[in-house]
């Protein structure tokens, strides 16, 4: 199946963290890694892929109603089960920093969401950095 309105490159990013950015909770993604190392000064739209492993402190703090990062009560519902192993949402990469005034920027980058929306399921394997994800669904069809 062919999915045209879906972005080439995806980013797995464990559950329930990408629950919070393809539903506009999260609008930074830490790395360790430089995105312009790999040769990728990326901005645009990219795919966001649920990891199979969900993050169980992250769970555990959302489901009691607490942020993640900063301990703060929040008044969002949260999903009983997180969907995982595909793709489960398009974003919108603008910047790459390495500071951040967002609650969720922990890392040594960020990368910097905007536009993000949830979509059905795409079962499909990730893969490290920036991946191109119809071909990891190639290899998972078969």
């Amino acid at each position: 199946m062919i999915y045209p309105d879906i972005p080439k490159l995806a980013l797995s990013i464990r559950q329930p963290w990408a629950w919070l950015i393809v539903e506009g909770f999260k609008s930074v993604e830490n790395r360790d890694w430089k995105p312009w190392n790999l040769g990728l000064k990326f901005r645009g739209e990219v795919a966001i892929h649920a990891g199979i492993k969900v993050e169980d402190d992250c769970d555990l703090s959302l489901s009691r109603g607490y942020h993640p990062v900063t301990g703060e009560r929040q008044e969002f519902p949260v999903p009983k089960k997180y969907p995982t192993g595909g793709i489960v949402g398009v974003s919108e990469i603008v910047d790459v920093v390495t500071s951040h005034d967002n609650d969720y920027f922990v890392g040594k980058y960020g990368l910097v969401i905007r536009n993000a929306r949830p979509i059905d399921l795409i079962p499909v394997r990730g893969a490290l950095g920036f991946f191109d994800w119809r071909k990891q669904l190639e290899k998972s069809d078969g």
